[in-house]
């Protein structure tokens, strides 16, 4: 059984790295995640608050199209192609092809997660550009710069002489180089000068250590997007799973707000509130820009709530599945 869970959800992952959909998705976040120091810079006084509300609300819209795609891709590829009535006689029951197929989802998302969360991190310690005396930080572009042409170049040649796959390759060296340019920028202050690594998480208006809780939450509401993405591909298509992926986050992120109407509107609101994600518990943007610090704690807290959500989705979407013609 949990040989079997773990072989599906491998094949998963790997088939998930090969579509173009993920480098596509993977790639235009990373820009957009790179451009939002420019784009801070359009507001006054509120440079900092700008970018850490635009990294994140650009990580979960990028997790909430690659889900969409990538759940309906796995398992609707199964289904047509009929690969399905094979993997089913092997013998593996709808329970386990359903959580090996989250598991590989999930895990598709934590690599683009982790990559994204790097080039944040970059773009938190380059910081926006508000004034004309200010200058580019030098080494977050030569080092962050250096691992993404190094991994384009590396997996370009690969494709060429070894044939291997390119959007696996690219992903896979990314999430590998990204780490050791984010330390090296740790090591190195914005004049060159070296700096212990402590340095950066003890700035009180970067508040580093906060962002890397809200990068975990941020990641964990990416986990529940997706499993909602694996329910309703059961039954429906692409677009369909996006537009109810697009609506539970919609929803999430505005649960707290919807119990202010009287009547019939308060009512539909507490049945909304109760289907979808109450995704304010993983939304640390307002707390920082606050300073309403979050602590281990609360994290813990979150965490029992999205696995039990995850859960919950997670059997719906078997009892979908148990329905579906398959043959």
């Amino acid at each position: 059984m949990i040989s079997r869970l773990f072989s599906i959800a491998g094949n998963t992952f790997i088939e998930s790295l090969r579509r173009p959909v993920f480098l596509a998705v993977l790639g235009a976040v990373c820009l957009l995640l790179a451009l939002n120091p420019a784009i801070s810079t359009l507001t006054l006084g509120e440079d900092d608050k700008l970018l850490v509300d635009l990294g994140l609300s650009t990580i979960l819209l990028g997790g909430i199209f690659l889900s969409a795609f990538i759940s309906t891709g796995s398992i609707s590829r199964e289904i047509d192609s009929k690969t399905i009535l094979t993997i089913l006689s092997k013998p593996v029951g709808k329970l386990c092809f359903i959580a090996g197929k989250y598991l590989g989802v999930c895990a598709t998302i934590s690599l683009a997660g982790w990559i994204w969360s790097l080039v944040f991190l970059l773009g938190i310690r380059h910081g926006a550009i508000s004034a004309a005396w200010e200058s580019s930080d030098g080494p977050v572009l030569i080092f962050g710069l250096g691992a993404a042409i190094i991994s384009v170049a590396i997996a370009a040649w690969g494709n060429y002489k070894r044939g291997w796959n390119f959007p696996t390759s690219v992903s896979l060296l990314l999430a590998a180089l990204l780490p050791l340019a984010w330390t090296l920028v740790l090591l190195v202050a914005k004049d060159w000068s070296l700096q212990g690594l402590h340095a950066e998480f003890a700035a009180e208006e970067r508040q580093l250590g906060q962002v890397l809780l809200a990068l975990a939450l941020a990641l964990q509401a990416l986990w529940i997007l997706a499993a909602i993405a694996i329910a309703c591909s059961t039954r429906l298509g692409q677009l369909a799973t996006l537009l109810i992926s697009f609506g539970a986050f919609l929803l999430g992120l505005s649960s707290d707000s919807l119990f202010g109407g009287p009547g019939r509107e308060k009512t539909l609101a507490k049945l909304a509130y109760g289907i979808t994600p109450n995704l304010q518990f993983h939304w640390l943007a307002d707390a920082l820009s606050l300073g309403n610090p979050a602590s281990g704690f609360y994290l813990l807290l979150v965490s029992g709530y999205t696995i039990l959500f995850i859960g919950a989705i997670l059997c719906l979407a078997t009892a979908l599945f148990e329905g579906k013609e398959t043959g």
